[in-house]
């Protein structure tokens, strides 16, 4: 393949340690702050506080 495929793969390498990096970032913070979570698949966090329910990706810090 070109260089555009090695770009890719990467690209792609970059960011699956970015996604890594985020997520091990994001649970120590809710670590920290005492905040507790449950999770199902490592991927999705669900995080229940004053009777809310918050679904929580932490590889990319969305809610």
């Amino acid at each position: 393949m070109g260089d555009v495929g090695e770009d890719f793969r990467a690209y792609r390498a970059w960011l699956k340690e970015k996604k890594k990096s985020n997520s091990e970032w994001s649970l120590a913070k809710l670590d920290e702050y005492g905040i507790s979570y449950q999770t199902r698949n490592y991927t999705h966090y669900i995080i229940t506080h004053n009777g809310k329910t918050l679904d929580y990706y932490p590889s990319t810090g969305l809610w």
